[in-house]
């Protein structure tokens, strides 16, 4: 029975913890310092926090466009919550598990914005939540536990994906 109580709870956790998942947006390498500039400007524009990058602050070193580029467009996916189409930046930046922070007293921030259905298929974890109500059934030998089970698992998803929408909102 303890089983039966235990697995919603597991399935709880595994899908809405994002600790592991820290991400950043930073700029891509390869743009033109016009480009990054651009994104730049739109960012610290948009709700930034560019107080970072500007002369005394904490990451105003290097003084370099393609250095104050990734703090100023991670701060503004971060404020952006990691929205779709944050991080693009007509193609002048991309999402990164890497951080992208110099070092020293320059920390980006990052977060853990990874949404369920790009981190894992709901099909496929689905399929797996089938299988092993299916054993629990057969290992408790009872409709009523695969019932029970069930129900556990429908508010799981139900949970779920209410989370995951609520953060694309």
């Amino acid at each position: 029975m303890s089983v039966v109580l235990v697995l919603p709870l597991l399935i709880i956790f595994a899908f809405t913890s994002h600790s592991a998942d820290a991400v950043w947006c930073a700029c891509r390498p390869d743009k033109s310092d016009v480009d990054l500039q651009k994104a730049i400007d739109f960012a610290c524009g948009n709700g930034a926090d560019c107080a970072a990058i500007n002369q005394g602050g904490a990451c105003y070193q290097p003084n370099t466009v393609r250095a104050h580029c990734s703090y100023a467009v991670n701060s503004y996916y971060q404020k952006q919550k990691g929205a779709t189409g944050s991080c693009e930046f007509s193609g002048t930046a991309a999402v990164t598990s890497s951080d992208p922070s110099p070092g020293g007293s320059c920390s980006f921030t990052s977060g853990g914005f990874r949404k369920l259905v790009q981190k894992k298929s709901p099909h496929l974890s689905l399929i797996v939540l089938v299988l092993v109500s299916f054993l629990l059934c057969f290992k408790l030998k009872g409709l009523s536990y695969f019932l029970l089970v069930w129900f556990f698992v429908d508010i799981s998803f139900v949970c779920i994906f209410h989370i995951d929408e609520s953060r694309n909102h």
